[in-house]
């Protein structure tokens, strides 16, 4: 994949776009990856992140205090 500074990509953004054709193209900042453009038609790169409900989000951020040292502070389902 190419590699455009973010300066660059702004300044050039209709080639960046056109460079796309050929490949996914990535922005970077500061020398580290921020984001990749590739063509909307080629949409095989979409990271899909499952959907939790309300109460699996709220006992994963339970698990997550408690892991860090900070308990008691968040119950879910009525416990």
């Amino acid at each position: 994949m190419s590699s455009w500074s973010v300066k660059d990509a702004k300044n050039d953004f209709s080639k960046l776009i056109k460079a796309t054709n050929e490949e996914p193209q990535v922005i970077t900042s500061h020398g580290q990856k921020v984001a990749v453009v590739y063509r909307y038609d080629d949409r095989k790169h979409e990271v899909s992140f499952p959907k939790k409900n309300l109460e699996q989000f709220l006992e994963d951020t339970r698990k997550h205090f408690e892991e860090s040292g900070i308990s008691g502070m968040i119950k879910v389902g009525g416990e």
